[in-house]
Formats: C-alpha cells, structure tokens, sequence
C-alpha cells in the first residue's frame, strides 16, 4: 500500500489521526501555514461531496468548521495505509 501523496488523501490521513480538526490546522499540518486554508478548499469540498468526511460546526471564528472522517471504509483503507506506513 502506497503512502498518501494527493492532497485529499493526506487530508484523511490526517483526520484519521486527530479527528475534529479545522482548515487551519490542516494548513499548518499540511503545509506549516495556517493561512493556507485556501488550497484546501477544493480538496475538502470533494472530499464532502464524495462522503469522505462531515463538517462540524457554523463556520464562524467562535465555532470554525471541524472535519471528520465519515465514512467508515475510508477509515479503514487509511487504518492499513498507516500500517504499511509503520513497517517502512
């Protein structure tokens, strides 16, 4: 299995390993910016259409936007990514 190298992948990845997570801290996870939240807009509006993961939350400064893996083959697909992660 093939580590994550797109964007949407890595958004999972990510999710799976701390869940409740905002665009921000995605950003600074993903790319050390915070303020790079615009280059995940895309990838986490395909990833919602596509069921991926849900948002949480209004979108405002006192309750951002948290996203979540939702659906549960996707975790675990990315369960094994992270164990095939581990044997490298």
């Amino acid at each position: 299995m093939a580590l994550p190298v797109t964007i949407r992948e890595r958004i999972e990845h990510c999710l799976v390993e701390g869940p409740g997570q905002t665009a921000s801290d995605l950003a600074v996870i993903l790319f050390d910016d915070g303020r790079a939240t615009s280059r995940l807009q895309f990838p986490l509006a395909v990833l919602l259409s596509r069921g991926r993961i849900r948002r949480e939350g209004d979108g405002g400064f006192r309750d951002p936007h948290r996203y979540y893996l939702d659906d549960e083959s996707a975790s675990a697909e990315l369960f094994r990514v992270n164990e095939a992660a581990q044997l490298l």
